[in-house]
């Protein structure tokens, strides 16, 4: 009835977890089953809902270079505090524009990976390329 199921969590930054973060979780695999179709099913209902307009796309890429303005700026600057200051401010408008703009839809790992800026730029810079290359070849 019951099956054992072991989540291992991984991080390249050591700060994000303790160390040995695992747990045992009971799993009724019936129920998981169920779940899984009704995530499915609201996540199919919130893609087809959500196309990203054009006015939409200029948007989030003015937010973009922002952040790249930002982290420019950051490599610039000596002072530790202004680097730990800039850097908030990073990770502040890197998880405004995940929320605002629902990029989990276009790349569902994009919200792990958003604490590393240059992978998070080069994400939403492939998600802006996706987009233009399905306004300009509908099939």
């Amino acid at each position: 009835m019951y099956n054992q199921l072991l989540v291992c969590v991984y991080s390249e930054n050591p700060a994000d977890f303790p160390t040995g973060s695992v747990s045992f979780v009971n799993l009724v695999l019936a129920n998981a089953t169920s779940h899984t179709r009704t995530r499915w099913q609201q996540a199919e209902k919130n893609s087809v809902n959500t196309i990203m307009t054009k006015e939409k796309l200029e948007e989030l890429k003015q937010d973009l270079d922002f952040i790249k303005a930002k982290l420019k700026e950051k490599s610039k600057v000596k002072p530790i505090k202004e680097k730990e200051t800039l850097e908030s401010v990073i990770q502040y408008f890197t998880n405004n524009l995940i929320e605002k703009y629902k990029l989990t839809q276009y790349n569902f790992v994009i919200k792990t990976e958003c604490h590393k800026t240059n992978f998070f730029i080069q994400d939403v810079e492939d998600i802006i390329r996706k987009i233009e290359n399905k306004d300009t070849n509908p099939n």
